[in-house]
């Protein structure tokens, strides 16, 4: 393909995902309204999952398993989250979370690379039947099966980005028809590896139709059925489940499929808990991701962009994903929302700041 079709391919498909979020808003007659018909779901939020600190200055999130056994944890803290706030972002300026992920897609643009940022729905906006006692708990627009999902600030969030011609893939209408399909949540907020699968998927196809990366002939990745852990980290407390599992074959055998073999790759990927779930198994989204591309993916591990005290992003690690072509970005759609406005609801100008240098 040459560089018109490419283009002509990356237009049709963000038009084809902006119809998709213009009918949703729609659907709910305008963000406003949709957003204030939800508050019962955010009430609810705040009586079963939130308390206040001591100084009762800012929300902190209560763990708790529900009856379907599922753990909902501090990412219940953003559906609590206004529908529009701004905050401290790159060079110490007020940006919206659309406008602090436009700068890091402007860097790489003016770089000469090109940057793909996927978002993945969260639990709570696929089967929101499972965080609330009843359906009333969900108003209006939150019941599963005719409702058009839970959380407006982040489907109004997602709708910012594709105007700000950042190049996305929204995975939620994807994980929306496949809801019924497999399970593709953990009982903790991480994507189950089915949902890893659907996502790897989903971002190999993307690239096939968008840009001239080939199958690599001298990459040999293979693919086994295994039950593993539903927790990241093999906690034999968790019940296991049946899951695709990658390997290569290395100097010693097998080797799960994670980083290596990556030094002749154009394409380097970082994200969140999305991309870090079920990598130590070769079941994470970048082994799905290389195995349907047949392609070796650089996985540069767990880089927020959106974070404070959870490990965000370095200036250098930014500037150390130059040497790929694509850096693709994966995280929550809440992403931007967890760990900021929600702490502060009553107390706004306790606003953390983060990342907070020139790109």
């Amino acid at each position: 393909m040459d560089n018109n079709d490419i283009s002509n391919k990356v237009y049709s498909f963000r038009k084809k995902q902006f119809d998709y979020l213009i009918q949703e808003e729609n659907v709910a007659g305008g963000y406003e309204k949709w957003y204030a018909s939800l508050e019962p779901f955010r009430q609810f939020i705040k009586r079963q999952y939130t308390q206040w600190d001591i100084c009762n200055k800012v929300y902190r999130p209560r763990y708790v398993t529900t009856s379907f056994g599922d753990k909902i944890d501090h990412h219940s803290l953003a559906y609590l989250a206004p529908l529009s706030f701004t905050r401290i972002g790159w060079n110490g300026k007020r940006l919206s979370p659309a406008k602090h992920l436009k700068k890091i897609s402007d860097f790489f643009t003016r770089k000469g690379k090109r940057f793909l940022y996927v978002t993945v729905p969260n639990k709570g906006m696929i089967y929101p039947e499972r965080i609330v006692n009843k359906s009333s708990d969900l108003g209006l627009f939150g019941n599963p099966g005719g409702g058009i999902g839970v959380a407006p600030q982040w489907r109004k969030y997602i709708k910012e980005v594709l105007a700000e011609n950042i190049e996305t893939l929204d995975l939620l209408p994807v994980f929306m028809k496949q809801r019924d399909e497999g399970d593709l949540f953990s009982k903790e907020h991480h994507i189950s590896s089915f949902g890893a699968m659907i996502t790897g998927r989903m971002i190999a196809d993307y690239i096939l139709s968008t840009t001239n990366i080939k199958s690599d002939e001298n990459f040999h990745i293979n693919m086994n059925e295994a039950y593993i852990y539903t927790s990241d980290y093999g906690n034999p407390k968790c019940e296991k489940e049946k899951a695709s599992i990658y390997y290569i074959e290395g100097k010693f055998g097998k080797e799960l499929y994670w980083n290596q073999n990556t030094l002749d790759s154009k394409i380097a990927i970082f994200g969140d808990c999305n991309l870090q779930s079920y990598c130590s198994h070769g079941a994470g989204i970048s082994a799905n991701l290389s195995y349907y591309l047949k392609y070796p993916i650089y996985n540069a591990g767990r880089k927020l962009i959106y974070g404070y005290m959870e490990r965000p992003i370095k200036k250098e690690e930014i500037e150390e994903l130059l040497q790929y072509d694509i850096i693709i970005y994966v995280n929550f759609s809440s992403a931007p929302f967890v760990r900021t406005a929600v702490f502060n609801l009553r107390h706004p100008a306790l606003e953390y700041k983060w990342c907070n240098y020139k790109l």
